[in-house]
């Protein structure tokens, strides 16, 4: 009965090892960066039970665009989006590879047009 136990608890906890496995997240940060470019920025957030997320979110528009996250729940990976303060699961994945190819098609249909440039340095 134990190991039926102990294959319960490792199921539940294998949806928190993906993004745990560092090779996994600095691979997913790599991809995202590489297919969106310099218009969005890819970022590792950790909160305060140490659950990771990546958060995804326009570099030049952050208040008119959508922010995406990528986070564990459930032994899966999901996708958010978050847009005029509101919060919605899009979908769910079984890989961290399918919800980065995902957020990369949803961010790449986004029409970035920078209403005024201003350079920083």
């Amino acid at each position: 009965m134990s190991h039926l136990t102990q294959m319960s608890l490792l199921n539940s906890y294998r949806g928190s090892l993906l993004l745990r496995q560092s090779d996994r997240l600095e691979d997913s940060v790599s991809a995202l960066s590489n297919a969106l470019g310099s218009k969005w920025v890819v970022e590792r957030w950790s909160d305060c039970g140490g659950d990771l997320s990546l958060i995804v979110f326009s570099r030049l528009e952050p208040d008119l665009m959508p922010t995406f996250v990528l986070f564990e729940q459930d032994g899966a990976i999901r996708l958010a989006t978050v847009e005029n303060d509101e919060w919605a699961i899009d979908r769910s994945f079984r890989s961290l590879c399918g919800a980065v190819d995902a957020l990369i098609a949803m961010a790449s249909k986004q029409n970035i047009e920078p209403r005024h440039h201003a350079t920083r340095h």
